[in-house]
């Protein structure tokens, strides 16, 4: 398969939408992992500009998330001088989830990674549907990205091509 840095893949784009606490958890996980560093609310705006730009409803949407992470001891809070300043509680790569896929989905994940694999005459990355594994997840991110671009790339050649012929 193709050699993908997986957390350059994971970056997140600015979406302009309305803002709620999941996004925005998302949003402080990528930050926590690009930053390596301990998160105030001076550094809200990093995480929530130009997608909200009230400071009061930014601030509240990030406390909101800061909370929420706090409660799946992602993060701590920790009040040092009168300051709160939230903190992982270990490195962002070691946190692993437990998902559960039906046999019809892990079936389905399966049929996809491997067909993928012959279509790119590669088969090193062959799943079984009783063994998928993160492997095969971020298999199936990279194929995804893959025809992602591939139609991004379509689709700017056929506007290049419409405006060719106006």
């Amino acid at each position: 398969m193709v050699n993908v840095d997986f957390l350059t893949f994971l970056k997140f784009k600015p979406i302009v939408r309305e803002m709620n606490i999941s996004d925005c958890s998302d949003k402080l996980l990528a930050w926590f992992r690009e930053n390596k560093a301990v998160f105030t609310m001076k550094k809200s705006s990093e995480i929530l500009d130009p997608i909200v730009e009230d400071t009061e409803e930014r601030d509240a949407v990030v406390r909101g998330a800061l909370d929420s992470l706090e409660e799946y001891k992602l993060i701590k809070k920790v009040t040092h001088e009168s300051r709160d300043f939230w903190v992982l509680e270990k490195r962002i790569e070691a946190y692993k989830q437990t998902v559960e896929l039906n046999e019809t989905l892990c079936m389905a994940i399966s049929s996809e990674i491997n067909e993928f694999c012959d279509m790119i005459d590669d088969h090193s990355d062959y799943c079984q549907s009783t063994e998928i594994r993160e492997k095969d997840i971020k298999n199936l991110l990279i194929m995804y990205s893959h025809f992602k671009n591939t139609l991004a790339k379509k689709e700017k050649e056929e506007e290049e091509d419409k405006n060719d012929i106006d």
